[in-house]
């Protein structure tokens, strides 16, 4: 299954897809309306960063069309390796 849905109480509905193809494998998360779809996140490995830093998340805003947030993630474990 590539795919997970969350409806929400207000009829759309959140959908997780996995990508593992090419070298930046990702979860991307869509917001579903009707039959309107918008890429709203992601989650993906970047080969390009330095370890422990090559996972990394990315967020869009709906009136822009790049990705307005880009970083690694860090998570619980950032002091350890900063």
């Amino acid at each position: 299954m590539n795919e997970l849905f969350l409806t929400l109480p207000d009829g759309s509905r959140l959908r997780a897809v996995r990508s593992h193809d090419g070298d930046y494998p990702c979860i991307q998360i869509f917001l579903d309306v009707g039959e309107l779809s918008e890429l709203i996140c992601f989650a993906e490995y970047n080969p390009e960063k330095d370890t422990p830093m090559q996972v990394c998340v990315g967020a869009y805003q709906s009136h822009l069309e790049d990705t307005t947030y880009y970083k690694p993630y860090h998570g619980g474990i950032d002091n350890e390796f900063v």
